[in-house]
């Protein structure tokens, strides 16, 4: 399963707003067309994971900077996702990947 990094994307996002017309989603995945990235990262995150569901994924894995997450909104994230999906978080080169499984099961 590819591993979305959510920083580049919420990079290539902003980018796109200002050099593109139209379709503002990453080259990723095409479920991303749906997303749109909120200052909020738990809202942000969890609408990359709602839009993998409508999209009719059962998975989607999100790299995550240190920085952009603080430790009680990771927690807060998990518990969203909860209701969606199973999530498995594991660190990886001091940044935190978020792995969810069964979307739309729960």
């Amino acid at each position: 399963m590819e591993v979305l990094d959510y920083d580049q994307l919420v990079a290539e996002f902003e980018s796109k707003l200002v050099t593109q017309l139209r379709s503002f989603g990453a080259d990723a995945a095409e479920y991303l067309e749906m997303w749109v990235p909120d200052e909020n990262p738990v809202k942000s995150i969890l609408n990359m994971v709602e839009a993998a569901e409508a999209y009719g994924r059962s998975d989607i894995a999100v790299r995550i900077g240190p920085n952009t997450l603080t430790a009680d909104q990771l927690k807060e994230l998990v518990a969203h996702i909860g209701k969606l999906g199973r999530a498995d978080v594991r660190p990886d080169n001091g940044q935190t990947v978020i792995t969810v499984t069964e979307i739309g099961q729960q």
